[in-house]
């Protein structure tokens, strides 16, 4: 099998210097498919943890791009020191002793030879076990099994269990003492997000809309105007021309309540659409919603949030976090490329510049559903940006 696994380290060394350990290409341990060496030993590195979570994210979410961009590695790894003014000089030689559980994400496990199995469930959860030995426990969860099984897939099936078991390694190196300081992605991890946005998740209904407002409200007391705040006072709870529904391949979505004319306004800011422009309260809004029913703790509605939550721009320049506490919450995403369903929303009128109202770009007949491109209103790589 020509399966590539690559190790790819930073450790940040203070504001002026950044090391890069990169593995060259040889043969080497690191190719474990090809040495028969598929569980490995975690090597005595520490991490930087922002740099960690940056890593591991790409690890999870982008190792097909980075896997055409390096080379199986050798077991030495040489360290390149790049200076504040970019001058660079060697530094130690580090030798990698055994594959490191961060690395394991980026198994090359698509090969169509070796992974040509049956679609029983034992053949399925055995080829996983047999890539990764050590995932009895994680595997122990049926819903888990369950929702892995429904994937038809092969490929995607892998890919997301590859990134389920790196939040997985993620979840154990974290400190719950230290909650303040997690990242989006730490909070991802601790709250096993990805494996319940893998299962079926309910519609929220009025009453329980009611509870959560009144949550934030009771929350929002501690906090200045300049952290966070209602976007709008003014339009209290107004009637789109929208549904919440089920889709049988998205799951909750978002629909025409009655025909839609070409031009008109689906979505604009309410009351209910809150503004977090301290990171910090936004992290302090998750974890009151995870703690709000005390023991056994509310991952689910945690998760539901952190999903339903996007960073942008306020019309001053500034940096925030949104949310809406309304089943709004629920439209889906398009794009015009392959594989996607086009939107027949945009975010702004004509030419003019988003503020987060939603129109309709065609004629919308009852019933079809909703679509926006998020990201013409959303900046999935800006967490970082707003201290998170």
């Amino acid at each position: 099998m020509n399966a590539l696994l690559f190790s790819l380290t930073l450790v940040l060394f203070g504001p002026s210097s950044l090391v890069v350990h990169s593995a060259p290409p040889a043969n080497s341990f690191l190719s474990v498919h090809d040495q028969g060496d598929r569980q490995g030993e975690a090597v005595g590195i520490e991490y930087e943890s922002k740099i960690y979570s940056a890593l591991l994210h790409h690890a999870s979410e982008s190792h097909r791009l980075l896997e055409r961009s390096l080379t199986a590695g050798v077991a030495t790894a040489s360290a390149v020191e790049i200076g504040a003014d970019g001058s660079t000089g060697n530094t130690n030689t580090i030798e990698l002793k055994k594959l490191t559980r961060v690395a394991k994400p980026l198994y090359d496990i698509s090969d169509k030879e070796e992974a040509s199995g049956t679609e029983e469930d034992s053949d399925l959860f055995d080829e996983i076990l047999e890539i990764y030995p050590d995932d009895c426990q994680l595997l122990e969860d049926q819903t888990l099994k369950d929702n892995l099984s429904a994937i038809k897939d092969e490929d995607e099936r892998f890919k997301t269990y590859d990134n389920i078991r790196a939040h997985a390694y993620l979840k154990a190196r974290l400190d719950p003492d230290k909650w303040y300081e997690y990242t989006h992605l730490e909070m991802t991890a601790a709250f096993n997000c990805k494996q319940i946005m893998l299962g079926h998740r309910p519609i929220y209904r009025s009453e329980s809309w009611t509870k959560i407002r009144e949550l934030y409200h009771q929350f929002s007391q501690d906090y200045d105007e300049d952290e966070l705040f209602q976007f709008n006072t003014d339009d209290v709870n107004p009637q789109f021309p929208t549904e919440p529904f089920q889709s049988t391949t998205k799951g909750r979505s978002l629909r025409a309540a009655r025909d839609i004319r070409k031009g008109e306004l689906i979505y604009k800011p309410t009351n209910n659409t809150i503004v977090f422009v301290d990171g910090g309260a936004w992290r302090d809004f998750i974890f009151k919603l995870y703690e709000r029913n005390g023991s056994p703790y509310d991952k689910e509605t945690a998760c539901d949030f952190m999903v339903w939550s996007w960073v942008n721009t306020l019309e001053d320049g500034r940096l925030a976090i949104f949310t809406d506490l309304s089943n709004e919450n629920l439209l889906n995403s398009g794009a015009d490329k392959e594989g996607w369903d086009p939107p027949n929303l945009q975010c702004g009128k004509d030419e003019e510049a988003c503020v987060q109202e939603l129109y309709a770009i065609k004629d919308v007949k009852k019933g079809d559903e909703l679509l926006v491109d998020y990201l013409s209103f959303a900046q999935p790589d800006w967490w970082n940006k707003i201290g998170l």
